[in-house]
């Protein structure tokens, strides 16, 4: 999926994975927590996946949460992209 991931929004797997946290790349890091919750992986998972802690994926989810509920045009755009990734 992380493969399929980086294709589609354009940022390097290494980047999706590593500890950049340039606002670009911490939205698309947050949008693949986001994924992999819709398609069914557990929070414990998608920490141990990603090397994270619990804590920083339930975070990145609820912001990226908040901004969709916000109608935040760049995560709506993002979702779009990457919607229809499955397992």
């Amino acid at each position: 999926m992380i493969t399929e991931f980086s294709a589609k929004t354009g940022i390097p797997v290494e980047d999706i994975l590593g500890r950049r946290r340039t606002a670009r790349i911490a939205e698309a890091r947050e949008m693949y927590y986001y994924v992999l919750l819709l398609n069914g992986f557990p929070v414990a998972e998608i920490a141990r996946l990603t090397e994270r802690s619990h804590c920083a994926v339930i975070s990145g989810i609820k912001r990226i949460k908040s901004l969709l509920d916000s109608n935040d045009m760049a995560a709506a755009r993002l979702l779009y992209l990457v919607k229809d990734i499955k397992r």
